[in-house]
């Protein structure tokens, strides 16, 4: 038994197969390489992950190049949310301050 079990533990170890699974959804990961073809400012333009309402959500900022630029925001399943900032200024996300109830987590990705 003890032998099975050493087996088992190299075998995860050395060739990998015991995987972690992916930190974001496949369509977040997808959603991410279609906006970064997308048009975006050139320096400050962002993915970033939060946890907004108990649940992760995902910041697609295109930067602040321009004032009318809003910020979509999503769930893991790639539904929107509704957006921020832009030429309206937007602060709320189904009625909820995100600056003030949002925690950020991590920047998934910035160019």
């Amino acid at each position: 038994m003890r032998t099975s079990i050493l087996i088992l533990i190299i075998t995860c170890f050395f060739y990998g197969t015991c995987k972690k699974a992916p930190e974001i959804s496949a369509c977040i990961q997808s959603h991410i390489e279609t906006f970064k073809k997308s048009p975006l400012c050139d320096q400050s333009a962002s993915v970033k992950e939060y946890l907004f309402m108990e649940k992760k959500v995902y910041v697609f900022d295109e930067g602040n190049c321009c004032c009318d630029r809003a910020a979509s925001v999503l769930d893991i399943n790639c539904s929107s949310l509704g957006i921020l900032g832009g030429i309206a200024g937007i602060t709320k996300i189904n009625g909820v301050d995100f600056a003030s109830n949002a925690v950020y987590i991590k920047t998934l990705w910035k160019n």
